[in-house]
């Protein structure tokens, strides 16, 4: 995730911290979390710059401020909660999916509490949300391991829309807009899916490799879409980075060169290429995209 200073953010789900390294400047921070073994797995960054960060086994939110290192920490009230991802929406807010209690949530950084929104369905495994300003909604990726679905949370009227996976166990993770449609990393496909709202359609675009497990999707200035395939918990997936042409709907890959390497986060940077992490061979990685 990239600030307006050029910094890239980063989990260090392992080694709990929080990582950042400058494009411009190539410098380098690091800021130990409060909590051992908190496994930071979400970022956000707000526009003064603090940061936030969702501890998978911590259980709480972290606030941090990256000028002094400060780190504060807000725990659940649900044990187990299992937060996974965080979004900003338009005004600001701060929302969190939370995995082990099957909710997305609003928190209130006046009373630091959080006002959960249970999904429609039992046992949703909320992944990642993003937030729709077109719609003032925000989309969240439901990974059921047998029927996996968008859900769509009217910012106004605070109701949940479901639309299911033509893959029932396509177990959606990453998510992002473009030109009104939502375009769905599908882990348990080994694909990329497009959904176009205002029709209901799908249209499902299998990665290249037998292995494949599509993490998180980022978008160039050529509108071509970049996935990193690093798989889930335990997996290394395709071991690659793809990118998808979506006027020749055709995939190219960039295969890693680290045996289980694992990319997962992936961006399009300001200084106009592709940067990702590498979490299996500890490495932040740089894409020129002009060669590709």
């Amino acid at each position: 995730m990239e600030d307006k200073a050029g910094w890239l953010w980063f989990t260090e789900m392992l080694g709990n911290k929080i990582g950042a390294v400058n494009i411009h400047s190539k410098e380098f921070r690091e800021y130990e979390l409060s909590t051992p073994s908190s496994m930071p797995v979400g970022l956000a960054v707000e526009e003064d710059g603090t940061l936030w960060a969702a501890l998978f086994r911590g259980n709480s939110l972290a606030k941090i401020d990256p000028d002094s290192g400060e780190v504060i920490e807000y725990p659940l009230a649900e044990e187990s909660a299992l937060p996974s991802s965080l979004v900003l929406d338009g005004k600001n807010r701060l929302w969190m999916t939370q995995l082990g209690a099957n909710q997305i949530s609003l928190f209130n950084p006046e009373t630091a509490s959080f006002k959960g929104y249970p999904l429609p369905r039992q046992d949703s495994n909320p992944m990642q949300a993003i937030y729709d300003a077109q719609r003032d909604a925000l989309w969240i990726s439901c990974a059921n391991d047998e029927r996996s679905y968008l859900a769509k949370l009217d910012l106004g009227t605070m109701a949940y829309d479901v639309f299911l996976t033509p893959t029932p166990t396509a177990q959606p993770i990453g998510l992002m807009l473009h030109k009104g449609n939502v375009w769905v990393a599908q882990g348990g496909a080994g694909s990329i899916a497009k959904f176009t709202p205002d029709s209901g359609q799908w249209k499902e675009f299998k990665l290249p490799g037998d292995k494949s497990q599509p993490v998180k999707l980022a978008l160039d200035n050529q509108e071509r879409i970049w996935v990193s395939d690093g798989g889930g918990m335990g997996d290394v997936g395709g071991n690659q980075v793809a990118v998808f042409d979506q006027n020749t709907e055709q995939f190219d890959v960039v295969k890693m060169p680290v045996r289980g390497a694992k990319p997962m986060g992936i961006t399009f940077a300001q200084d106009g290429n592709i940067w990702f992490t590498q979490q299996g061979a500890n490495r932040i990685s740089q894409i020129d995209i002009e060669g590709i």
